[in-house]
Formats: structure tokens, C-alpha cells, sequence
């Protein structure tokens, strides 16, 4: 593959396409546990109301299934700072991966991770710029190979 520099070259990549629903469900309160998060395989639109706000959601997993978390932050476009956090739990409420990557405004994921057979909770907060309200849509894309 050649980049753009004449006589460069790029690493190859792979493209994935995941189809999942159009659309966003709104959150449920209370939802600010793994526990009390709404079993939904639904993408979400969501609204953190400061940086202590917590909002779960919970899925269900089949054996042999991969999951990709991702969240959009800032999905009005309105330039919001927010610097969110996306975790994801196991079944027992074990911390399985922490999504930080991009800083203020800036998305986040957690990549292609083998599920099983289980529940799994994930979780959005804000690690600073919540201010009084920060919206941002998150869902799974699941891939079932």
C-alpha cells in the first residue's frame, strides 16, 4: 500500500464492517450499578448530569460471540469537553476493560473481546467536563463470526 508521500508505505489494515441497530433507546433511572443497569442489546443515548453521574447498561452474551463497545461523545456537535469513561463487567462485577483513550471530547471503545454465555455490564462516566449535563450515544457491536 503507498501513502500519500510519494515512495512511502503504510502498514496494511484490516476494515471491519458490524451491523447493528439503527436507532438509540433512552436510559432508565435508576442505572447507576452494573446490577440496576437495563438489559437492552440496544445502542443508547444517554446523559451524564455531572462528573459523579454513572449510567449502566447490560446486555446478554452468547457463547463464542465478540464484542466491541463504542462510544460517541459530543453527539449533538456542539463542542463539549467531556472526557468520558467507558468499563466493562463481567456477570460477578468484575472489572474486565477500561476504555480512557481519547481525552476531553474524544470517543471511546473497547475492541473486539470473546464473550460467552453471561450477562455483561458496562458502564459511562465522566472523568471531568460533565459540567451540568454531558450527552454522548454508546452501544455493543457484536460480531458472531
Amino acid at each position: 500500500m503507498e501513502a500519500a508521500d510519494s515512495g512511502s508505505t503504510i502498514s496494511g489494515y484490516t476494515l471491519r464492517i458490524y451491523i447493528t441497530s439503527i436507532g438509540y433507546a433512552g436510559e432508565n433511572e435508576p442505572n447507576d450499578t452494573p446490577e440496576t443497569g437495563n438489559i437492552s442489546s440496544n445502542s443508547h443515548l444517554g446523559e451524564l448530569s455531572g462528573d459523579t453521574d454513572i449510567d449502566c447498561f447490560r446486555l446478554s452474551g452468547n457463547e463464542n460471540d465478540n464484542l466491541i463497545l463504542a462510544l460517541r461523545a459530543d453527539p449533538e456537535n456542539d463542542g463539549s469537553n467531556t472526557d468520558f469513561i467507558l468499563s466493562l463487567y463481567d456477570d460477578s462485577g468484575n472489572l474486565l476493560q477500561v476504555a480512557d483513550h481519547n481525552g476531553p471530547g474524544g470517543n471511546e471503545y473497547i475492541d473486539t473481546l470473546p464473550i460467552s454465555r453471561a450477562i455483561y455490564s458496562y458502564c459511562v462516566t465522566a472523568k471531568t467536563g460533565a459540567g451540568s449535563t454531558a450527552s454522548y450515544k454508546v452501544g455493543p457491536l457484536i460480531n458472531d463470526f
